[in-house]
């Protein structure tokens, strides 16, 4: 009983076992996602914790210091860069200005 198979035979083995795999490669990836993320939640991760901080394009010694540039008392503080916080948001540049400082400061 030993039968010959065809290259249509053998074709159609690979496509079963190539479906297989895939399904078993989702049901796998799922777990593992699925672990990582309680993991995650469970230490309080931070993408940074995980896959290192800061721009990769520039060495991490050269990158240059936040700056602050407006300063409203101890903790309302801007570096005047992206999104503005809410205690400046709706200020226009004119009141913005006020707060201004005449020589930036290293953030913390």
């Amino acid at each position: 009983m030993n039968e010959k198979q065809t290259l249509k035979d053998i074709q159609e083995q690979i496509k079963a076992l190539q479906a297989q795999e895939a399904q078993i490669i989702a049901q796998e990836k799922e777990e593992v996602v699925q672990y990582i993320r309680e993991k995650v939640a469970e230490f309080h991760l931070q993408p940074e914790d995980i896959f290192g901080g800061g721009s990769r394009k520039a060495s991490a010694g050269s990158k240059k210091p936040k700056m602050i540039r407006y300063k409203r008392g101890e903790n309302e503080v801007w570096a005047g860069r992206g999104k503005k916080p809410d205690w400046c948001a709706n200020m226009s540049k004119e009141e913005l200005e006020q707060y201004k400082l005449d020589t930036p400061i290293p953030a913390e």
